[in-house]
């Protein structure tokens, strides 16, 4: 299933160099938007995320700059050592929102755990997707990472991606609807049973390793569903009900 991803947008835009967004443009000025697949890794194989906290921190980090940069953020991974985003964005807008959570991550990270040197590998990656690429594919080769790095034996155990909105109807105001997965029938409940199959499918662990595999330094990572976890940590809004 694919869907026309470029598209005119009259949302405000970010000019490089700032963090305010820039006027809307004019209406023969429209921003042509385009989805991404966002990689940031952890500098030579460094661990990113330790615990939920870490976990949670990064992702409200992401909700906030998300309105300033006019983001669409469709599926996200978090591992140890490294983020994958499926995110509809103007390019500039999208380097300068990464920039920005990457910086005050790391600046977290210092405080909390008194780390010296860099944190991130460089900038973040970022891969043009075809205008005609199916996204639900791409999002759901994002939310099987865990379990291709051994972290995790089923999506659903794994607290850390966008799976559990789209196969367990979790409320997560980082997500916005991957227009494919819309597309799959009319009603939510519908939508959610046609997207866990299609992860059960046999097609679903065949898709490309990760480039880099897992350092052996692997956190003690929270298991069970993640609104348990969302209730142990004082964020019940990023997953309840």
């Amino acid at each position: 299933m694919t869907t026309e991803r470029s598209r005119s947008d009259p949302a405000m835009t970010v000019t490089p160099g700032t963090t305010q967004p820039a006027q809307a443009p004019d209406h023969d000025e429209a921003v042509v938007t385009n989805v991404y697949h966002v990689l940031a890794r952890g500098h030579k194989g460094r661990i990113l995320f330790h615990d939920a906290f870490d976990c949670q921190r990064y992702l409200r980090l992401l909700l906030a700059v998300k309105p300033l940069h006019s983001l669409r953020i469709y599926h996200f991974t978090l591992l140890p050592n490294h983020v994958h985003l499926l995110v509809d964005a103007h390019e500039y807008a999208l380097a300068e929102a990464m920039a920005t959570v990457n910086l005050g991550y790391s600046a977290y990270h210092q405080t909390r755990y008194g780390s010296k040197g860099r944190l991130w590998q460089g900038r973040s990656t970022t891969l043009l997707m075809s205008p005609t690429s199916d996204l639900l594919t791409s999002g759901r080769d994002l939310e099987l990472n865990p379990i291709r790095a051994g972290l995790s034996s089923a999506p659903h155990a794994y607290p850390w991606t966008s799976y559990h909105v789209y196969a367990e109807g979790a409320i997560n105001p980082l997500i916005d609807l991957n227009p494919d997965y819309v597309a799959l029938a009319g009603t939510p409940q519908a939508r959610r049973a046609r997207y866990q199959q299609y992860l059960d499918g046999p097609a679903a662990l065949v898709a490309d390793p990760e480039p880099t595999p897992m350092t052996d330094a692997r956190p003690s990572w929270p298991r069970g569903r993640p609104r348990i976890v969302a209730l142990a940590t004082g964020e019940v809004w990023l997953y309840d009900k």
